[in-house]
C-alpha cells in the first residue's frame, strides 16, 4: 500500500511507512484496531462526515513536554481507508497543500519528516524518531523500489492485509528480517506486521 501511495500521491514510502509505525504503535493502538482502524492518527474536525471516535492523546507544547487532551479522531472501515484518506489529507484544500508543501513530492525522508514536524504532529522530536524507523529497519529501500516501479510503470496487484497485533513486546522492538520484495515487515518468528502490497513482475 504505501508504494501504492507513491504511485497515486507521490508520497515517499518510507514516510507512510514509518508514521504508520509510529502513530499505531506497529498497529496495536486502540485507534488502529477496528472498529477505528486508525493508522496515523487523524483527527476528525467538525467538517468530518464519516465516522470518529473520541479518545485522549497527548499533545506537545512545543518545548518538548506533553499534556494530556480528548480529542475526536476520524474511524474508518478498513486499514486500506485509512492509508488512502491519510494520503488525501494533504491536498485535501488550497490551505492543506500549502501547510504540507514539500511532503508531496518529497525526494528526500529526512528532509520530508523535518517538514511534517510542526505541521502533521507537535511532537518536537517526531521528524528524529521517524528518521530513526527508516533508517533502523531500511525503509528507504521501498523508496528506491518505488522509484524503480513508477519509472517502468509497473503494474500493481493491490493485496493489503490489516496489521496484525501478534508476537512478544521483545519481537516488535527487535525487527530485523525485512522482505523488501513484498513491502512487508516480519519479526524474527515471521509476524506481518504492516500493509503487504505485490509487484507484478
Amino acid at each position: 500500500m504505501v508504494i501504492r501511495l507513491y504511485r497515486t500521491h507521490n508520497i515517499l514510502p518510507s514516510i507512510a511507512a514509518a508514521q504508520a509505525i509510529l502513530e499505531s504503535g506497529w498497529g496495536t493502538s486502540r485507534l488502529a484496531r477496528p472498529p477505528y482502524n486508525n493508522h496515523f492518527g487523524v483527527k476528525a474536525p467538525a467538517s468530518w462526515t464519516g465516522r470518529r471516535v473520541n479518545m485522549a492523546t497527548l499533545e506537545d507544547n512545543g518545548s518538548g513536554s506533553y499534556y494530556g487532551i480528548n480529542a475526536d479522531f476520524r474511524a474508518y472501515d478498513n486499514p486500506e481507508d485509512s492509508f488512502r484518506d491519510y494520503a488525501n489529507n494533504f491536498t485535501a484544500s488550497p490551505w492543506l497543500t500549502n501547510h504540507y508543501r514539500g511532503v508531496i513530492g518529497g525526494t528526500n525522508f529526512r528532509t520530508v519528516a523535518n517538514k511534517l514536524q510542526g505541521t502533521y504532529a507537535t511532537d518536537t522530536r517526531y521528524a528524529s524518531k521517524l528518521i530513526n524507523l527508516i533508517t533502523t529497519h531500511g525503509l528507504d529501500r521501498w523508496d528506491v523500489e518505488a522509484r524503480e516501479n513508477k519509472t517502468n510503470d509497473a503494474p500493481i496487484d493491490d493485496k493489503v492485509e490489516p496489521v496484525q497485533e501478534r508476537g512478544t513486546r521483545k519481537e516488535r522492538a527487535e525487527i530485523s528480517d525485512l522482505d523488501y520484495s513484498s513491502s512487508t515487515f516480519k519479526s524474527p518468528a515471521g509476524t506481518n506486521y504492516i500493509i503487504n502490497e505485490k509487484l507484478n513482475d
